[in-house]
């Protein structure tokens, strides 16, 4: 394949995204299938990526580790399937395939990718990032502008979440490429483009109920002001500074009139009443209630999954207790990282962020750290996120964007 169809191949690709997910809600909601045409698409990208790697020419030394790779990979998904099915039963096989590979999607295409990217230098566009985000949430708001999306929660809270399937994925998604969207809102320098863009932005925060995307749009509004005001200062531009702190003086003040109406803010006086407490204070002066409320009972999760790792054979210790671990209390944690290592063991653990590390070590090696302001908020969101909502390195919908992220970066800075 010649190096600028692979280019193209690579950089549309990312534009299937949200058309696979409403597909993939589709068959869920229709024929309540498990295994859907996203999950499948997306592997074969991969698996595709994989053959074309076996195919470039390299170096002895380095097509030697390309196979060692591959092989690692391989050998530990097939120890992963014995141990995991031979303590819960072979009929889980099914279950455990798919969750591993689903869960391993991240660092192997990271990997795979960024060898044939170095050998082929082909180059990775994240022109796409703001338009891809765009096709999101329109058909978040449309649905739900009608009244016809699916919801975010199956019972108790309230939300719609469009034509998608997962508000965990998809929230996600809104929340890893938030940045490159606002910095193109920002940059268009078009009145109506900017108005428009908000206007879906906050209609769709508002309307699907779940906290990561608002706690990622906080997050970037700070740092984003924070970057400007000192750009600002430097320039001596006070007049930019004064119109700034006046917006937020105007949102500060209207906020609590209308943030009682959203489905975001009912959900969390639902979880309050939930906890027989009257105000969010009250929370913090308990644990139990902050990991509950704020956490979501994960650290609850992560306490109880550990007294099962701590009782598992030394085989599971060191491949993982799998995704179909037969006690009630075995839940994943969906705090990423800290899954994948009770999931998949030392052994996996090592591998996984091994991997991901050797990637990434030498991706801000050949950068200088020279990124944008825009690619940092974005990797501190993918970091922050991972451990506090879960879902961007484990699902493939999400964790795909993570390897263009990385993948893509720029050194061209955002003007404020």
């Amino acid at each position: 394949m010649e190096k600028k169809t692979l280019e193209k191949l690579c950089n549309t690709f990312l534009y299937i995204g949200p058309f696979l997910d409403i597909l993939t809600a589709w068959m869920i909601h229709q024929f309540h299938l498990s295994f859907t045409i996203g999950i499948f698409v997306r592997f074969f990208y991969c698996i595709f990526l994989i053959g074309y790697l076996l195919t470039v020419k390299e170096g002895k030394k380095e097509k030697k580790r390309t196979l060692v790779g591959i092989g690692i990979f391989f050998l530990y998904f097939l120890i992963f399937l014995w141990v995991t099915c031979r303590n819960q039963g072979f009929e889980e096989i099914f279950i455990e395939a798919k969750s591993c590979l689903r869960s391993f999607y991240f660092p192997l295409l990271l990997w795979t990718l960024y060898k044939i990217q170095k050998n082929k230098k082909i180059a990775l566009s994240r022109e796409s990032f703001s338009k891809i985000y765009f096709l999101y949430l329109l058909f978040i708001f449309v649905p739900n502008f009608l009244g016809i999306g699916f919801d975010s929660y199956e019972v108790t809270k309230t939300g719609k979440i469009g034509f998608f399937n997962s508000a965990n994925e998809v929230s996600a998604i809104l929340s890893i490429l938030m940045p490159f969207y606002l910095t193109k809102l920002y940059q268009d320098h078009q009145v109506w483009k900017t108005v428009l863009g908000v206007f879906l932005l906050v209609f769709v925060l508002l309307t699907i109920g779940t906290k990561g995307p608002f706690l990622s749009l906080g997050v970037c509004l700070f740092l984003f002001l924070l970057i400007g005001i000192k750009k600002w200062i430097q320039e001596k531009a006070y007049r930019k500074i004064g119109i700034c702190l006046i917006g937020l003086l105007f949102l500060f003040t209207f906020l609590p009139l209308f943030l009682p109406k959203t489905t975001f803010y009912k959900n969390i006086q639902v979880h309050l009443d939930f906890l027989k407490v009257d105000s969010i204070p009250e929370v913090l002066k308990d644990p139990h209630l902050i990991d509950h409320f704020i956490f979501s009972s994960r650290i609850t999760f992560w306490y109880r999954t550990q007294k099962i790792y701590q009782s598992s054979s030394f085989q599971e210790k060191l491949f993982g207790l799998g995704y179909s671990y037969k006690e009630e209390e075995s839940k994943l944690i969906e705090m990423d990282p800290i899954d994948v290592f009770y999931r998949h063991g030392i052994i996996g653990f090592l591998l996984y962020f091994g991997f991901v590390w050797i990637v990434l070590k030498n991706i801000f090696k050949e950068k200088k750290g020279s990124f944008s302001s825009t690619e940092k908020i974005s990797f501190f969101l993918i970091l922050l996120l991972s451990f506090f909502t879960g879902h961007i390195l484990l699902a493939p919908s999400v964790s795909i964007f993570v390897v263009y992220l990385f993948l893509s970066s720029s050194k061209k800075e955002v003007i404020l």
